[in-house]
């Protein structure tokens, strides 16, 4: 009856009616609720202690195994995911004279490597044989691999095993035990996850033959096929004679995708500064772009276009959320290297490393990873490092190195000159600011015993001071002549 009443009302009365339409009850604004939408089994008297069993298995148990799960990685990780251990071995046995081959053995005792792949008896003489294979490649390259090498404890055994099958894919010789080439598959992505902990270390160390060969180990993990678009159109038929029609024509359509690299610009340069300086934090831009095949071929004609002069324009600093933006559209247009022989796809990156090959020290190095597509806007690396500590005339070479694609890197000479610094410029007013003692000071008297000066001359703070005219009414006077009036009175 009462909600009757009240519809009568907004319908007869205009003021209850504009009321309605404006909170949409009769009585005005009314007080809000909020709740939670549940299954009606979950509150049904009959569920009570399924649900309780559920709530304690996930808060009571799951959660702290995760919570576990999680501390423990983090504790034997590093910041980029690879153990301790394994960077501990790398710290200690890595050196700047480390050769490739040394590397390889290097990494195939990664923790993460070694507790992935077991090790059984009846696989000895498989693996020998695709040992006596891989011996046989390597000799060609001159280099030696014993496969029937003695070992006594089973981490030996284990690591003999992952060098063989790393080795394999190194040098492609097929292996057709499915279990062994399922293994091979875990090591190769394994070894491309843990090389980037020995350039870590050769960077941190500035030791430029040890990082450039850490990208190699890189590079040759994901390695495809070697351009051909340099040759001519007879040289290509000649090297493709062995192949039948669809697979020349599916090697030249690869090629064709293979990235092909061009450093548009390259310049030294301090910010707000018209020279370098000793010691002066010096900043490198280099840009680069992937071109297309009809550009190589023009350049072939033209010639190589020439380094862009100039410094680069400070970028604009934009939010966060721009660059993200700008990142995940060049992702996308980025192609994954073309890899058979690795078990997933991989996005190329490309390394740009400034280095003394002379003296063989890293000087600084960067990453570029959102090239795009051949065609695309150049991207641009900024490096910083900290200049000779004495002027002079520096020779240093700029690498960019692909860690996807064999064959495509580029080697740029690069000029440092460091003047001599200007020489300071005294100010002749500095003198000025300093004002003399005052005369009631013990280093106002020192002051005037030395220069001879009488106490009560002219000088700085404590000068001499004018006579009061009869118009002073500065604080000093008036306090005065209430003190005389006192002494009068």
């Amino acid at each position: 009856l009462v909600q009757i009443n009240k519809a009568y009302k907004v319908l007869t009365d205009d003021e209850a009616r504009k009321i309605f339409d404006e909170f949409g009850h009769p009585d005005g604004k009314q007080a809000m609720s909020l709740g939670i939408a549940l299954p009606k089994w979950l509150v049904e008297a009959q569920n009570n202690l399924l649900v309780l069993f559920v709530y304690g298995s996930v808060f009571g148990i799951g959660l702290p195994v995760y919570v576990a799960r999680w501390w423990y990685n983090a504790k034997t990780a590093s910041g980029n995911k690879i153990q301790h251990a394994t960077m501990a071995k790398f710290y200690k046995e890595l050196k700047d004279i480390t050769p490739f081959r040394g590397m390889v053995d290097l990494v195939c005792r990664a923790n993460e490597i070694v507790t992935a792949i077991p090790y059984r008896k009846s696989e000895t003489a498989e693996l020998e044989k695709i040992g006596e294979q891989v011996a046989a490649e390597l000799a060609k390259l001159g280099d030696k691999f014993d496969p029937k090498k003695k070992v006594t404890t089973l981490e030996a055994a284990v690591t003999r095993k992952v060098t063989t099958l790393l080795l394999a894919h190194l040098t492609r010789v097929p292996v057709t035990d499915a279990a062994l080439a399922e293994e091979q598959s875990i090591i190769i992505e394994k070894t491309a996850f843990v090389a980037p902990g020995l350039l870590q270390i050769a960077s941190a160390r500035f030791w430029l033959k040890a990082a450039l060969n850490a990208i190699d180990l890189r590079q040759r993990q994901i390695s495809t096929i070697r351009q051909l678009l340099e040759l001519s159109p007879e040289e290509q038929n000649e090297v493709l004679k062995p192949l039948t029609e669809e697979q020349r024509e599916e090697t030249l359509s690869v090629a064709e995708q293979y990235p092909l690299l061009r450093v548009r610009k390259m310049h030294l340069s301090v910010i707000g500064e018209d020279a370098i300086t000793p010691g002066s934090i010096v900043t490198l831009v280099v840009k680069i772009e992937l071109i297309t095949v009809a550009e190589l071929r023009r350049e072939r004609v033209e010639g190589h276009l020439p380094l862009e002069e100039g410094p680069e324009e400070e970028p604009k600093k934009a939010v966060w959320f721009d660059r993200q933006r700008e990142a995940a559209a060049a992702a996308a247009l980025t192609a994954p290297a073309h890899a058979p022989a690795f078990p997933s796809d991989r996005t190329p990156a490309w390394w740009v490393l400034l280095g003394d090959p002379t003296a063989g020290r890293l000087i600084c190095l960067g990453k570029v990873s959102d090239l795009g597509q051949p065609g695309a806007p150049a991207r641009t690396a900024r490096l910083q490092f900290q200049a000779p500590p004495r002027p002079g005339e520096w020779n240093f070479q700029v690498f960019v190195k692909s860690d996807s694609c064999l064959g495509c890197d580029a080697t740029v000479p690069v000029h440092l000159t460091v003047a001599q610094p200007p020489p300071p410029v005294a100010d002749a007013d500095d003198d000025d600011d300093i004002s003399e003692p005052d005369e009631d000071t013990i280093a106002g008297q020192m002051q005037a015993l030395r220069t001879g000066r009488p106490l009560g001359g002219g000088g700085g703070g404590g000068g001499q001071r004018g006579p009061r005219g009869e118009n002073d009414d500065s604080s000093d006077s008036d306090d005065g002549s209430y003190e005389e009036e006192e002494d009068d009175d």
